[in-house]
């Protein structure tokens, strides 16, 4: 039975598990596709984390693989996680979290695609762009 479609990509600089399935999102960016983030400087780290909900899984009695792609406007891959599981209940919705530091070189269109059991299951995007100086004034940074 085919793994079931992913329905939406939230955006946030990081994730954290909570009691009862709870996730408690920090930094939050926006919804993919409509993702705009400001960063101070290019060349420089950024902690990034996506988090993918799935519809129900009926058969759990099948291994599902996952990759995440996140791909450079020229093609190549700004990060590419490893094939891992994903943990399905029978039944039930669940997410896939990917966080990861990102070292992006300059602004532009960025592609977010997952790929399971080799077919591809999601294809977003989020935009990368030089902060304003009115962004960064409430924490005291000043454009470089």
């Amino acid at each position: 039975m085919p793994f079931p479609a992913i329905n939406y990509c939230l955006v946030c600089e990081t994730a954290r598990p909570e009691l009862g399935g709870k996730i408690s999102l920090l930094g939050f960016v926006g919804l993919s596709p409509d993702v705009d983030l400001g960063v101070q400087r290019f060349g420089q780290p950024l902690l990034l984390t996506l988090v993918l909900g799935f519809g129900s899984v009926q058969d759990v009695g099948q291994l599902y693989n996952h990759e995440i792609h996140i791909i450079n406007p020229d093609g190549s891959f700004l990060a590419r996680s490893p094939s891992s599981p994903i943990n399905a209940e029978r039944g039930r919705t669940g997410v896939i979290i990917f966080s990861t530091p990102l070292l992006p070189l300059g602004p532009g269109r960025r592609t977010i695609r997952v790929i399971v059991n080799g077919e591809q299951k999601f294809e977003g995007s989020l935009n990368l762009r030089l902060a304003r100086p009115d962004e960064l004034a409430p924490m005291g940074i000043r454009p470089q």
